[in-house]
């Protein structure tokens, strides 16, 4: 499914199935199976892509459900939640809206306008145009978060991201995100435009590779680091199992 690759690698990095996840996804995707009308046990991979995509959804909406995933993303992020991140969220959830595109320029842009847009159920179209629309870190580190993988942010990267990124001149950046993923946390890999879920690395004194798994063709694919460039980008997450059961308890409403 075109754009969707930022769901996939996200699911192959939370581990549905180790971290016994498969039935918080279930219950999130039973809310909207009637749209669908398939079973969460079809054709699971995409049928779990439908509830993360419901989930960002939720998070932006004016239900009981959305005020409980606010409030725990408010603890988990603070100010940059209610600042940065929700307004990024909402946004490019309602320009997938079917009725946004006949608005106008000017509508476009009025907060009461597109917050009129809201749905209590979300349809069909809503959720498949959505799932289409390449994700942004911001939506994948929220999603997350809300399956007990906590972002760990990387300071010294001056683009606002918090990733990693690989440079020759800075060997810090390349021995702190070896140690990452050699401990087996979550790593996420945004090749520009394509994001890949990273589940590897090897170091045989020479050089340092990659090995990372693509969600478009199903390959693992290896790669030495002198082949990243400065444009990509990875992002580091830790698992917590504190974390996971308080948002267990919102998520299997």
């Amino acid at each position: 499914m075109t754009g969707s690759c930022g769901l996939a690698s996200l699911l192959m990095v939370l581990r549905p199935e180790k971290r016994n996840l498969v039935p918080i996804l279930a219950s999130i995707f039973a809310k909207i199976e009637h749209i669908f009308n398939q079973k969460s046990d079809q054709m699971r991979d995409k049928v779990w892509q439908y509830a993360l995509q419901y989930l960002l959804f939720s998070t932006v909406s004016d239900t009981e459900f959305g005020k409980k995933l606010e409030s725990l993303l408010i603890k988990g992020f603070e100010y940059d939640y209610t600042d940065f991140m929700k307004p990024m969220v909402e946004m490019r959830v309602f320009q997938a809206h079917p009725r946004y595109k006949s608005l106008s320029k000017k509508l476009r842009q009025d907060h009461e306008v597109i917050k009129n847009l809201r749905q209590k159920e979300m349809n069909r179209e809503w959720i498949i145009n959505q799932i289409k629309v390449f994700k942004i870190d911001v939506e994948l580190k929220i999603l997350a978060y809300l399956f007990g993988a906590k972002f760990i942010p990387n300071w010294d990267n001056p683009d606002g991201t918090g990733s990693f990124y690989i440079t020759k001149s800075d060997k810090k950046q390349i021995t702190t995100l070896y140690s990452h993923i050699i401990e087996e946390k979550p790593v996420l890999l945004c090749r520009e435009d394509h994001w890949v879920a990273v589940s590897n690395v090897y170091n045989n004194s020479r050089s340092y590779k990659i090995e990372y798994k693509d969600p478009s063709t199903g390959d693992t694919v290896i790669k030495p680091l002198k082949e990243f460039s400065l444009k990509d980008r990875f992002y580091v997450f830790e698992f917590s199992i504190e974390l996971l059961e308080k948002s267990t308890n919102i998520l299997r409403f």
